[in-house]
């Protein structure tokens, strides 16, 4: 067994051949559109890298703007909660103020109907008075005509 140089040499020249070519019409294409495809590949991670920064910034930035939202809220809700209170205590101090007058104004009222009766109840009593002094006056008075009229006096005045 040996080497047969004829179609050992015939064979590398067909390979280089083949191979020649193979490399003008089919590396380089296939080489090219691998390039093309890295390229691309290479492009789309890069692109995928600037979006998923982007994401993460616009992540970072909602989570502080949803902070600032609910530290916002935080004290709307306060303020609300204090001009409630407020408005509670204006209601109730108008309301304690209101009681006020009106029992002022039942205080001057019973007052000035007290001060009525007992003006009336005087100008009675000065009435029945002059009345028993007319009485006395026209008649002569026995003491029990005088008892009669004192008694019949202190019936009316209410005694």
């Amino acid at each position: 067994m040996g080497i047969n140089w004829s179609e050992f040499t015939g064979s590398l020249v067909n390979f280089l051949i083949i191979y020649i070519i193979l490399k003008k019409v089919l590396f380089d294409k296939v080489n090219k559109i691998l390039d093309e495809r890295q390229k691309k590949t290479e492009e789309s991670i890069e692109k995928t890298k600037n979006r998923l920064k982007e994401a993460e910034e616009i992540k970072l930035k909602n989570q502080e703007e949803l902070k600032n939202i609910k530290s916002e809220g935080k004290k709307i809700v306060e303020a609300n909660k204090k001009k409630a209170n407020d408005l509670y205590d204006e209601i109730i101090n108008e309301a304690h103020k209101e009681a006020s007058l009106i029992m002022e104004r039942a205080n001057t009222e019973i007052a000035r109907d007290k001060k009525k009766a007992e003006d009336e109840v005087k100008t009675k009593a000065i009435d029945i008075a002059v009345m028993l002094s007319e009485k006395a006056m026209q008649e002569t008075i026995d003491e029990k005509k005088h008892r009669e009229i004192i008694d019949d006096f202190i019936s009316k005045v209410g005694i």
